[in-house]
């Protein structure tokens, strides 16, 4: 007859786990438990091998025949007593309601206003109908949701928390800071005991340490956290079957941070919002009738981070070795992390995929693939979805990774290739979906999608008689209707800013897409969910850094006098021909240079070289960081330091103007063109000499170059030029140049042209670009094209790349200013339309947004922070609350009237 130890039996009761018996202070296991492998686990762990030993240790673990029936018995009667207990309050309404205030508030919340309304304007059998439908549900969904919610059994670490980790979702910041201090107390504890119990840290050999580190990362996998290092450290076994000893070096990290309470603070906080959005998915809160995306709760809370990041960032500042200060507020403007500039990078890379595909003969074709209607929380009318299995936007998306990876090996198989970009977007309840626009040649493009197709239909293929389009669909790009880059366009910006979308309406959600695009971005950083992703193409780093270097070098010759536009930057050729496609904003340029698309990342010309850091981080590891970039072919002796120096973040000085408050007015008023194209170089932290050279007055990098700097030619070409790859464009508005550069350009033009008339260099200098019989005149400045117009390159001449794909023109006061509130409504959350605030600023009006005075001061925007600005702003805020309150009682009042009257009408 099989034994039985005390603490085999346990069960729930409610939201926690109780047990039976009075055995080892380890009590959560499984009544089902085998008894044989419990007892082989405990031979091997305490490593008896002697039989008497292991008779000796049995007796004391086994109790007599009658305990045992009696114990059974027990268990028994509360598995009975707990199944009547959950089963019991779906009988009747108002077991219902009371089952419905044992939830949390934030999820109570909406269905007792929806319940409170149904009381007072409704009969009783809609409330009735409402508790028993769609209460019950919701209830029913959010107990299977909380069964992923539990601690993982049989460690020490989830006995401790095993009754307070379902009030998880529930914590604010503070008592997750309190709870990741207890926690990285007990693992500290745990380890201080495990290495006492090997000898002291003098006896512990290198298997002990990899030993030490598995039993710590089997006590944090039991609280639902993601181990740190475990790839590199889990048990492994070599050819002959042997346990294999990893590297001993990245366990003392991986050790440091389990002990680490801001470590453990940071997983909880993540642990806490997920969980915390998957019961509002659970319980259909979000969803295009509700909040689409993401629910209310975790919009409030990405627009609060937001704003206490953009609060940092006014109140920081960036300082260098030698103690000298720039703007952080300005850097962060000016990298990919403000929207405006992150849209104008995509669309650059986009439409110079486009120009590679044409220079090779490829076809362009849309997909979109879906996940099967399990991974659905909702259906598209914003009702439960009864096939949802629980899955939450992660799972999907790592189902469409493995998806796209099986896609991938299949292709690669059968030596087909695509290139182009995948971008993740959400649907209305939040599951993410992709769309793909991929370039291929055209005798494979049928066979392609054929793949795809089955692939991305060939889970629950049953659900899709007889329209297969739910879970796929297929596209191809037709050159007469309109490009490709302009297709994509409206996925990129919708999930941005909602660029030029004016008027858009979301299909998914049925909501303006201006609106709702701080709803995906919040999606997407909630979740931690990439979403735009290229296919087949050199790394975006490489273009970022080789821009700042060119930039750097730049700056540096112009302050010497040194500058000549003829003469290349970097010794070697194809380092300096990449440099300046980027330099331009060509990213066909850049990727044909670069050694093209679908070859392997090694083969690129350039590469990005990393040093190690001069000191360690908080966890004791080296980590790399970027120097500079090199040529793979030149080999090391061609590396050039893109960052030579290293600044950290400071609190601002007392003193700091109020233009370095902004951090806006980073120009010149001689100013004519941004140096690097269409967008200025990237900067995470930016460690160049720019900030030196450049930013003498802490007012921000100046990435313009004065008009007395600039050197104007004109040049010559036949309008019927071989070698054109493009496309017909469009008629483009024409650019508005200012009197002052007219002027410096027709004058440029008269003294070198004696051919053209002073009427045909005014048409010149305003247009960029003349024809005259079958000659075509053009402006370059400082060896760059200024004619938008002007036809491409062939990508396989080894000519500097002249084109600026996407450049945008100069355009009038209002429009610029509405770019720099745009910015700055970004970073502060703030969704107010940024051209009535422009209107505002130019008619000599202030603007009060926060608690800050913004007006508009020879051109630039100015900030004034006071405390009569602030006590304005809560006079404002209170009135406009009082007359929302007042509103709503109009309204409450008004219905009841109409109540009233309904109800003498019926007696």
């Amino acid at each position: 007859m099989e034994q039985l130890t005390p603490i085999d039996y346990a069960y729930v009761n409610g939201d926690k786990w109780e047990y039976i018996g009075t055995g080892e202070p380890m009590p959560i296991f499984t009544y089902n438990k085998n008894t044989n492998e419990y007892l082989a686990g405990i031979y091997k762990e305490r490593q008896l091998s002697d039989p008497a030993e292991m008779q000796a240790y049995v007796s004391q673990h086994v109790r007599s025949k009658a305990l045992e029936a009696h114990i059974k018995n027990a268990v028994e009667q509360a598995k009975k007593e707990w199944k009547e207990e959950c089963d019991g309050w779906v009988k009747s309404p108002e077991t219902i309601e009371a089952r419905l205030q044992k939830e949390p508030y934030f999820i109570r919340a909406w269905y007792e206003r929806r319940l409170s309304w149904l009381k007072r304007s409704r009969a009783q059998k809609h409330s009735d109908a409402f508790l028993t439908k769609t209460v019950k549900q919701a209830l029913l969904r959010l107990t299977e949701t909380r069964k992923h919610h539990t601690v993982r059994p049989y460690k020490l670490l989830s006995a401790y928390y095993q009754n307070l980790y379902p009030h998880l979702p529930g914590m604010d910041k503070p008592r997750i800071k309190t709870l990741a201090n207890e926690i990285a107390a007990r693992v500290a504890e745990m380890l201080d005991a495990e290495i006492e119990r090997l000898g002291g840290m003098d006896n512990v050999s290198e298997k002990d340490v990899i030993d030490v580190y598995r039993m710590l990362a089997a006590e944090v996998f039991s609280l639902r956290v993601n181990v740190p290092g475990w790839q590199a450290l889990k048990p492994k076994k070599d050819r002959c079957g042997r346990d294999k000893l990893p590297p001993v070096d990245p366990a003392f990290s991986e050790i440091a941070r389990m002990v680490s309470a801001d470590w453990w603070e940071r997983q909880l906080w993540r642990l806490r919002c997920d969980w915390r959005e998957d019961l509002f998915r659970a319980s259909n809160q979000v969803h295009r009738k509700a909040h689409p995306y993401i629910s209310q709760d975790g919009m409030k809370e990405f627009t609060e981070q937001r704003q206490r990041n953009s609060e940092f960032f006014r109140n920081h500042e960036l300082e260098d070795e030698d103690g000298k200060r720039a703007s952080l507020q300005a850097m962060v403007l000016g990298s990919v992390s403000n929207p405006a500039l992150r849209r104008n990078e995509l669309m650059v890379r986009m439409q110079g995929v486009e120009f590679v595909a044409q220079e090779r003969g490829d076809v362009g074709v849309f997909y979109t693939i879906t996940c099967p209607s399990r991974y659905h929380a909702t259906n598209h009318k914003g009702r439960m979805n009864d096939k949802w299995d629980h899955t939450r936007p992660p799972e999907a998306q790592r189902y469409l990774s493995k998806l796209w990876a099986n896609i991938g090996s299949k292709l690669g198989r059968k030596g087909l290739r695509v290139y182009g970009f995948r971008v993740a977007e959400p649907h209305h309840d939040s599951t993410p979906h992709w769309h793909l626009l991929l370039f291929m040649r055209p005798e494979e493009r049928k066979e392609i999608t054929r793949i795809i197709h089955t692939y991305a239909t060939k889970m629950d293929k049953e659900e899709l008689v007889p329209d297969a389009r739910a879970r796929f669909n297929v596209k191809r790009m037709d050159p007469r209707k309109g490009s490709a880059t302009a297709y994509i366009a409206k996925y990129i910006s919708k999930n941005i800013d909602g660029y030029a979308l004016d008027g858009e309406i979301d299909d998914e959600t049925g909501k303006p897409l201006k609106d709702t695009a701080k709803f995906a971005t919040a999606w997407a950083s909630r979740y931690r969910i990439r979403q735009y992703q290229p296919i087949g193409q050199p790394p975006v780093t490489v273009w970022r850094e080789l821009r700042k270097l060119n930039n750097q070098l730049v700056s540096i010759l112009m302050q010497n006098n040194q500058y000549d536009p003829k003469k290349p930057l970097l010794a070697d050729k194809a380092m300096d021909n990449i440099l300046a496609a980027a330099d331009v904003g060509c990213w066909a340029s850049f990727v044909d240079l670069m050694g093209g698309v679908l070859i392997p990342r090694e083969n690129y010309v350039v590469g990005i070289r990393y040093e190690d850091k001069d000191e360690p981080n908080a966890y004791g590891e080296i980590v790399e960081r970027i120097y500079g970039i090199y040529s793979r072919i030149v080999g090391e002796a061609s590396t050039v330091c893109t960052r030579s120096k290293k600044w950290k973040i400071v609190p601002k000085k007392s003193g700091s103007t109020e233009a370095e408050e902004q951090g806006t007015d980073t120009t010149d008023k001689g100013s004519l063109v941004f140096l690097g194209g269409f967008a200025a170089p990237r900067s995470s932290v930016n460690n160049s000499p720019l900030a030196e050279i450049l930013n003498k007055n802490g007012r921000g990098i100046n990435r313009t170059v004065p008009t007395a700097q600039c050197v104007f030619t004109v040049g010559k070409e036949s309008v019927s030029e071989g070698g054109d790859n493009s496309q017909p464009t469009k008629k483009r508005k024409k650019k508005q140049l200012s009197k002052k550069v007219l002027r410096v350009i027709t004058e440029g033009i008269a003294s070198v042209n004696t051919d053209l008339t002073q009427e045909q260099a005014e048409k010149l200098a305003a247009d960029g670009s003349i024809e005259i019989g079958s000659e075509r005149y053009f402006i370059s400045l400082n060896g760059r094209c200024l004619d938008n117009g002007r036809r491409k390159q062939p990508l396989s001449e080894p000519k500097p790349p002249v084109c600026v794909p996407g450049s945008s023109p100069v355009t009038p006061e209002i429009t610029r200013l509405t770019d720099q509130l745009d910015e700055l409504l970004h970073l502060t959350g703030i969704t107010t339309p940024p051209e009535a605030l422009a209107r505002q600023l130019l008619a000599g009006k202030p603007l009060i947004l926060r608690d800050e005075h913004y007006y508009l001061e020879n051109g630039v925007i100015r900030v004034i922070r006071t405390a009569a600005a602030y006590k304005k702003r809560q006079q404002v805020v209170a009135a406009e609350l009082q007359k929302k309150e007042a509103k709503r009682e109009q309204k409450a009042a008004s219905i009841l009237a109409r109540v009233e009257k309904m109800r003498i009408n019926n007696t």
